[in-house]
């Protein structure tokens, strides 16, 4: 077949194509198909975020824990870089003491010191960070800790999202560490949000 008759027939291909994709109902299917997809994408979204907060009210009613928090670090929607902050922000938060309800919805866009990226960076090597706020080094993390009476707490990573360093802060306010039972479960529950996240 001669080159100029395939060229004439690509032509009048694209022009068929053109001409359908142009009328008005071929239009409006695409347009509902497109609607269609975002609105599953959404509800998608919507249904495993759901199932992620039933996750974090079992870890903290089938565990020794008072509170969970599911933190996003981040840098406003950048790469962490040295030369801009790096925040830390509560997405979700579920206590099994209501009174301290004040204190945790103030965890937002908190700048966190070099020992906070540290325990973060190490929570990501690990999979898990074991604290005792009476032993850790003078710190910004230990001052809120001392502010909302946490004696032990455990930091576990759950994954890197859009740019965002995903992790759960597990606490307990009573004097006791977290038994092995609880760790266990805990890395459990970690391993079921991963999915969802």
């Amino acid at each position: 077949m001669p080159i100029e008759l395939v060229q004439t027939l690509v032509g009048i291909l694209s022009a068929l194509i053109t001409a359908v994709l142009g009328v008005k109902p071929v239009q409006r299917m695409l347009a509902r198909w497109r609607s269609r997809r975002e609105l599953t994408s959404v509800l998608d979204g919507m249904n495993r975020t759901r199932e992620a907060y039933g996750l974090i009210h079992q870890l903290c009613d089938e565990t020794t824990a008072d509170r969970v928090i599911l933190f996003a670090g981040h840098n406003n929607g950048g790469l962490p870089r040295a030369h801009s902050p790096f925040w830390v922000s509560a997405m979700y938060t579920y206590t099994m003491v209501r009174a301290k309800f004040t204190i945790l919805s103030k965890y937002v866009n908190l700048t966190v010191d070099q020992v906070y990226i540290a325990m973060l960076l190490q929570s990501e090597r690990d999979g898990y960070l074991l604290l005792e706020t009476a032993t850790m080094p003078d710190c910004q993390l230990k001052q809120y800790y001392l502010a909302e009476h946490v004696t032990f707490a455990m930091i576990c990573f759950v994954a890197v999202r859009e740019k965002k360093f995903v992790y759960l802060s597990i606490a307990k306010y009573a004097p006791e560490p977290f038994p092995e039972s609880d760790v266990t479960n805990i890395q459990l529950y970690v391993n079921q949000l991963k999915g969802l996240v």
